[in-house]
């Protein structure tokens, strides 16, 4: 079978299942063909979504090659599990990219049996240049941050225009995971940022929502589990709160209250910033989750904790409809009427959105991010319909 992008024919995608019986460990064999070769002295990598492929680290698994022009990998994996993946030279800088030189949606695999997968890539990010945009306003970082049980990392911290020059004034912050990806694509791991920094400049500017600090808290290697209803997410939120916050409350001029606290992820950033203001209501008064994984246990807690109290809380969800997003449909309708018999409201404290067409990754959740932002910090108040 081949596939094409709907943008063209960019990608050959073969695959070839066995006409077999039911077979105890399905393998992928993934072959990856470079018609014009890779830089001398690199590997091909495929960088994936399981631990196998070390949840999207860019130099997941190294391909063998075999020989100038194609490389090749073997894995075994669960009868009907889903693996979203992409190929790299060992980094993200070095993605792989299409004709064009943007970056290629995850390729998406469903193992029923053995099958193999064969990939064209017809040049790579750093060579094609498809880095888009830059970062506009000013930016600082903090590095090598410390948290009891999880990795050390970094954060970005995004200052709003008038920032340096209004010394007099203070504002509100929005934290936001997985800060490689929120404003600067030259280390987004797909090229292309959030364009959060662009869309605070412009609605600010245009007096549609008020100017705010972004913390963007980089991932790491163990995110998976960070982002998760996981001992280790409950660290992470530990250091966000008790650390992080005060550090950036100490060196910036903030509005430190609740009140003018908000969180912000998409995918597993979503789970993660939704259990913020599960566990931190005190902290944390807003969230938005795009794209969420709930997982099945969470809306029957949500249901029957008793001491959440959503006083002064807001809360928005949206989801596309295409490939990975799709699938996490389903936990959101399991956890959307929950939250309303828990006393959220819609266009009130709650807002839930479908993005029509939209597909898991930084290029759709950049397009729909003013709508967040403007629910948590417009100025005409909650409940905006755009």
């Amino acid at each position: 079978m081949s596939l094409t992008n709907p943008r063209g024919l960019l990608i050959a995608l073969v695959i070839i299942a066995a006409a077999c019986g039911p077979v105890p460990d399905p393998r992928l064999t993934l072959i990856v063909r470079t018609p014009s070769g890779v830089p001398f002295g690199d590997t091909v990598y495929v960088a994936g979504n399981i631990d196998l492929l070390r949840s999207w680290r860019p130099d997941g698994m190294a391909l063998s090659p075999e020989d100038s022009t194609t490389w090749k990998a073997v894995l075994s994996l669960e009868r009907d599990s889903t693996i979203e993946f992409k190929i790299t030279r060992g980094e993200w800088i070095t993605e792989a990219v299409l004709e064009d030189g943007s970056v290629p949606a995850n390729h998406a695999i469903t193992l029923t049996g053995d099958t193999t997968v064969v990939i064209n890539v017809f040049g790579w990010k750093d060579v094609a240049g498809a880095v888009q945009g830059q970062i506009t306003g000013d930016v600082e970082y903090l590095r090598e941050l410390e948290g009891d049980g999880i990795p050390t990392r970094d954060a970005i911290i995004w200052l709003p225009p008038g920032y340096k020059s209004d010394v007099s004034r203070r504002y509100p912050v929005l934290y936001m995971h997985d800060g490689q990806n929120i404003v600067d694509p030259l280390t987004s791991y797909a090229g292309v940022d959030w364009q959060v920094d662009e869309n605070i400049d412009s609605l600010s500017s245009l007096g549609e929502m008020e100017a705010v600090i972004v913390v963007g808290v980089y991932n790491t290697p163990a995110r998976s589990d960070e982002y998760g209803a996981t001992d280790a997410g409950l660290a992470y939120l530990d250091f966000l709160v008790n650390t992080l916050k005060p550090k950036i409350d100490a060196a910036y001029r903030t509005l430190s209250e609740r009140e003018h606290t908000g969180i912000m992820g998409a995918s597993m950033g979503g789970t993660i910033s939704f259990l913020a203001l599960w566990h931190y209501p005190h902290i944390f008064s807003k969230a938005a989750c795009l794209s969420p994984y709930f997982p099945n246990t969470l809306p029957r807690e949500v249901e029957n904790r008793a001491d959440w109290d959503l006083m002064g809380l807001s809360l928005y969800i949206d989801n596309g409809d295409d490939q990975l997003d799709s699938r996490l449909q389903t936990g959101i309708d399991r956890m959307l009427p929950v939250l309303r018999h828990r006393g959220f409201q819609d266009n009130e404290n709650l807002m839930w959105i479908t993005a029509a067409g939209a597909q898991h990754n930084e290029r759709f959740w950049a397009r729909r991010v003013w709508r967040p932002l403007l629910f948590m910090f417009g100025e005409e108040g909650r409940g905006v319909k755009r």
